[in-house]
């Protein structure tokens, strides 16, 4: 009987063991199982942390930094992707003029696997119309001694393609009065005619051909009404994109804020007296200038323009809803001529990158 008893008990034994020998094995084999599909989907997740790092470039696009960028130059970043799905790291650098390329690296969270991506991406400039030095909504003064010119022409120093067509060195309402004191014949006022009247110019969004919320919305800097003097600012030789009063340098275009043009919006009535900047300029009220400033690139001014003294020099173009020019000095000074060469770097360094139909995606290389 207590044989019978022990040989029941070793069968138990026995078979607890063998089932414990299976059960382990089942658990190494799917331990194992785990471990290989998870290693398979390591590079799956690592891509898809390169494709999030290049689109994230793309949705946060950083005009007033990649804008700035000569061809060649590259700019880098770095970020985490979301889903646990791993990191990114990369650059993006100018090919030319409208063309960036986007290099991204991603890894998996546990550093297993890595790839490489790069996407191109093109540049769609902003939609900004300037087709005439000075172009008004309301009435319009203009004192002896100022000078509207429509004859393109690039600013001192820049590099620019070949100069194009003349345009009107004003262009206003059917219905807008027109002064010129001091201006025998219109002498002050040249280009291709030198006076365009035109019904579309009383329509103010028609002049600028984009709407003034779109502006402030992609606005680089938005800045308060008064007395403001601006400059080029650096640190360290390199351009100071954050201080309020740098408005790139148009004076050294190979200089470190000479690539930079921004956006700048301004609330409320503005003062500017002497200094110098480029890009394109919204004041949502009256622009007052004086002491010689000078801009480079469009000017758009919901209010009055008005310029005093040693008055301003703009060369791209500006679009007003009325205008008063007083006395220049020295006479025949310019106020504004028209440059295609300033309007076309200022909407470009605004412009929106989308991707390349059809060719934008490629992978450069998988890292194991």
């Amino acid at each position: 009987m207590k044989r019978e008893a022990g040989g029941v008990l070793l069968l138990v034994l026995v078979a607890l063991v063998l089932v414990g020998a299976l059960v382990s094995a089942g658990w190494l084999v799917g331990l194992h199982e785990l471990r290989v599909a998870d290693t398979a989907a390591a590079p799956a997740r690592a891509l898809a942390a390169a494709e999030e790092g290049a689109w994230a470039q793309v949705g946060a696009w950083k005009s007033s930094q990649y804008g700035a960028l000569p061809p060649g130059g590259a700019l880098s970043f770095a970020g985490h992707a979301g889903g646990a799905l791993g990191s990114f790291e990369g650059s993006v650098r100018r090919l030319s003029e409208l063309l960036f390329l986007i290099e991204s690296d991603g890894r998996d969270p546990d550093d297993r696997a890595r790839q490489r991506i790069g996407l191109i991406v093109r540049l769609r400039p902003l939609d900004l119309s300037i087709s005439a030095a000075l172009s008004a909504s309301g009435s319009v003064s203009v004192a002896g001694g100022a000078r509207l010119a429509g004859r393109d022409e690039p600013p001192a120093g820049w590099v620019c393609p070949p100069p194009g067509k003349t345009l009107p060195g004003l262009r206003l309402g059917q219905d807008a009065a027109l002064e010129l004191d001091g201006c025998p014949g219109g002498r002050c006022v040249t280009g291709a005619p030198p006076v365009l009247v035109d019904s579309a110019a009383e329509s103010f969004v028609r002049l600028v051909g984009v709407e003034i919320a779109a502006l402030r919305a992609q606005a680089d800097k938005v800045i308060g009404p008064g007395l403001w003097v601006v400059g080029p600012s650096q640190v360290g030789g390199k351009c100071r994109y954050t201080a309020p009063s740098n408005w790139g340098d148009p004076d050294r275009p190979q200089g470190p804020c000479g690539e930079y043009l921004p956006l700048i919006f301004a609330h409320g009535d503005l003062r500017l007296h002497g200094g110098r900047g480029q890009g394109i300029l919204v004041v949502d009220g009256d622009l007052t200038v004086s002491g010689g400033f000078r801009f480079f690139g469009p000017v758009v001014v919901l209010g009055q323009f008005d310029t005093t003294g040693e008055g301003g020099h703009f060369r791209g173009g500006v679009v007003a809803a009325t205008v008063v020019v007083a006395q220049s000095t020295p006479v025949e000074s310019l106020t504004v001529g028209y440059s295609s060469c300033a309007v076309r770097r200022a909407v470009v360094a605004q412009g929106t990158p989308e991707a390349v139909p059809g060719r934008s995606w490629l992978r450069l290389h998988q890292i194991p």
